[in-house]
């Protein structure tokens, strides 16, 4: 693993790199050209970074896609900065800087006068939302609301947390059952604190907020989803955009998941014979030490048995499937790939600690790169 004072781990661990301007500049101080693909509904830049020489068909690598997966954007940032790029490389490092900024964040440009406490938990939150939505709707524990064109959910994490998809689960039993609340919604940013709990390095609960829109016909929709579908945000719109454009002959895309470990996903219906071939030399890779990947029955536990709806597991912790909605017409930007190139979701486990997992997520995409590079030799 790099030890760099100043690279991004130390300085995220140091309280930096928490908004996207802070990331822009920390690759600006490294002679790094950074440009934007546009801005989201908040006028927050997208940042593209084109690194890499040759004729050789593109690479695309992104992270962030939810903020609350901070190993994917720290490794891609290191990334960026230290490989040999031997073809025209793309990184997105940042899909998702409103959620980036934390829930704090989301609630200050949502209320810009509103005064926060100094640590946010769920009782201030609650308190919070009752004392300054719009109008309030409560399920049980779910509370949602609307502040400033915005809407808010917030549930108490399980125990063992899961993360967000236990809200977002929870919100989508909500539209479907309430369909003014769905009518009220739609089209509307909505953002959860990301509920990770408080051994999740650089997420927990509220450091790092999960950002979705409410999509026809009444669904939380993140963005990593709808690509291709007629309801895209920004986020998603501009990166279908780039690699329409790029038609590229890699992408990988780095975020973290469930457990402490590590695994990957892929398409069922990617055509190109090295998508296996790659996915199984990352997972080598991050397991040189012996520790072995989650697995679908590891996700089972956390999710219930439905999680092996369309999902297959050809090597362990290679997870084969659609994360497509035939409600919102799109697919995840994975499977949109497939019909350029090999392309392969990184996940890291949550739970364990942040620098091991960009060690992992570094591991997984290295051996990735060299292998493309080298076509296998």
């Amino acid at each position: 693993m790099t030890s760099n004072a100043s690279g991004p781990l130390e300085r995220f661990a140091a309280g930096g790199l928490g908004t996207v301007e802070e990331i822009a500049a920390w690759l600006e101080e490294r002679g790094l050209q950074v440009g934007k693909l546009g801005e989201n509904f908040a006028q927050q830049p997208l940042l593209c970074v084109q690194t890499g020489m040759g004729s050789a068909r593109p690479i695309v690598v992104t992270a962030g896609a939810h903020a609350g997966e901070p190993a994917g954007v720290l490794a891609a940032l290191q990334l960026l900065v230290e490989h040999d790029f031997q073809s025209p490389t793309y990184f997105v490092p940042l899909r998702d800087p409103f959620a980036w900024q934390g829930f704090a964040g989301a609630l200050k440009h949502a209320s810009p006068t509103l005064q926060l406490p100094d640590q946010l938990d769920h009782a201030a939150v609650r308190t919070l939302l009752l004392a300054h939505g719009a109008w309030h709707a409560e399920y049980g524990d779910l509370l949602v609301t609307e502040i400033g064109g915005i809407v808010f959910a917030t549930m108490p994490p399980q125990a063992p947390p899961i993360g967000p998809r236990q809200l977002e689960q929870a919100v989508n039993q909500a539209l479907a059952g309430d369909r003014a609340l769905a009518e009220r919604t739609l089209g509307k940013r909505i953002v959860f604190p990301s509920n990770s709990g408080p051994t999740a390095e650089g997420v927990r609960d509220f450091d790092r907020a999960f950002s979705a829109t409410i999509r026809t016909p009444g669904m939380v929709a993140d963005m990593n989803r709808g690509f291709g579908g007629p309801e895209e945000p920004n986020e998603v719109r501009l990166l279908r955009e780039l690699v329409d454009r790029l038609d590229p002959g890699l992408v990988l895309d780095l975020h973290e998941g469930q457990g402490s470990t590590y695994y990957a996903f892929v398409g069922a219906d990617s055509p190109h014979e090295e998508t296996y071939a790659l996915t199984r030399a990352a997972l080598d890779a991050m397991g040189q030490d012996g520790v072995p990947p989650v697995t679908l029955a590891d996700l089972e536990r956390s999710f219930g048995p439905r999680i092996r709806d369309g999902l297959s597991e050809p090597t362990p912790g290679m997870l084969v499937g659609r994360v497509q909605s035939t409600a919102l017409r799109g697919t995840s930007f994975g499977n949109y790939c497939d019909r350029f190139c090999a392309a392969i979701t990184f996940e890291t486990g949550r739970w364990a600690p942040l620098a091991e997992r960009v060690h992992r997520q570094l591991l997984g995409a290295r051996a990735v790169l060299r292998a493309h590079e080298t076509g296998g030799r």
